[in-house]
Order: structure tokens, then C-alpha cells, then sequence
């Protein structure tokens, strides 16, 4: 998802530092110069806070459908000695069909981490 080669310090300061990079997603591959992504990284403990990624422009990942806004978050904290997802969020409007306006927001909640047993 990181494309750790495109990882470019943005700001800086004695806990954070935010890095941008251009995403590296599969279904989305063509249009890489049409994303962009923001890593948040706790410099104190040096683990990954948030991780944010948004389109800058139109999207057509599948026949007919376009995709005008995209921002996917994800984030982290840690739990049990492991930094773990805690919450993804999921944004996206466009038109599919030529038609069919769609505005779907997904928020997912992780919580009750268990280790598993050895």
C-alpha cells in the first residue's frame, strides 16, 4: 500500500513526522498518479499512527463508474505490545452506470484484541 521508494518528508516536529508517498494499490495501479497518500509516524515510538489516502482526480476503476472523491484512513495504536488497526474509514462518491449516483462512507471500529493462544 506504502510505496516506501516515493516516501517524502512533508513536516516535522520532536514527536511527528508526516510523509507523503504515492500509493501502490493493485485494483487502482493505473491511476498511481492520481493518488496520494499521507503517513503520520510517531517519532517517539516510532510506529504508524495514521495512514490516509485520497484521489486528486477522477477515477474510472470498473466499466461505467466514476469516481470523483476516494479517501481511505486507516488508524493505528497500540495494544498489547503491537501496533493494530483501531479504525478504517472509507469515502467515496462518484456515478456508476451513467446514472446511479453513489455516496457510500464506511467506519469500522476495531477493538477487544486478544492474543491467540500458542
Amino acid at each position: 500500500m506504502v510505496d516506501s521508494a516515493t516516501l517524502q518528508l512533508m513536516e516535522r516536529s520532536d514527536s511527528y513526522a508526516k510523509l507523503s508517498f504515492v500509493p501502490r494499490i493493485k485494483a487502482l495501479e493505473k491511476y498511481r498518479d492520481l493518488m496520494h497518500g499521507v503517513v503520520l509516524l510517531n517519532l517517539n515510538t516510532q510506529q504508524i499512527e495514521e495512514i490516509e489516502i485520497r484521489n486528486t482526480g477522477k477515477l474510472s476503476p470498473a466499466f461505467s463508474v466514476t469516481v470523483d472523491t476516494y479517501q481511505l484512513t486507516l488508524k493505528f495504536q497500540q495494544e498489547q505490545g503491537e501496533n493494530l488497526l483501531k479504525k478504517l474509514e472509507s469515502h467515496a462518491v462518484g456515478k456508476a452506470g451513467f446514472l446511479k449516483s453513489f455516496n457510500a462512507l464506511v467506519v469500522v471500529g476495531f477493538s477487544d484484541y486478544t492474543r491467540a493462544a500458542p
